[in-house]
């Protein structure tokens, strides 16, 4: 059951980490650019970790919001789905890179049939 619980905990760590689950009331999604990467911090092994500022506009007003993560495949320019509360849509976030989501959902339906095969033998 430990490979099983294993990978049960790093899909879930990775859902809660990345937010896969988030919503915002009165979603909408519409298309943002990447107009910026910062540099937030260095990460305990050294590698540095990043955020992307993305640029969205509704009804000709242009909002501005923070990636809650960096991923290698962005850069500045690129267009990224984000989703925002139509009733205020300075309320976004940005949607999660879909093979983030798959990898993790797969991790965690992976832990969870080895954990639930292993309790129906005992």
């Amino acid at each position: 059951m430990g490979g099983g619980l294993f990978l049960y905990l790093i899909g879930a760590i990775l859902i809660l980490s990345f937010g896969l689950g988030k919503k915002v009331p009165n979603q909408r999604k519409t298309k943002g650019i990447i107009t910026d990467i910062t540099h937030v911090h260095t990460s305990g092994k050294g590698k540095p970790v990043y955020r992307a500022t993305v640029a969205y506009s509704i009804n000709g007003k242009t909002y501005e919001i923070e990636s809650g993560y960096y991923s290698s495949d962005y850069h500045i320019g690129k267009k990224i789905v984000v989703l925002y509360n139509e009733m205020d849509p300075q309320e976004g976030i940005v949607r999660p890179n879909m093979r983030i989501v798959l990898f993790a959902g797969l991790l965690f339906l992976a832990g969870t049939y080895v954990i639930i095969k292993e309790f129906l033998k005992i």
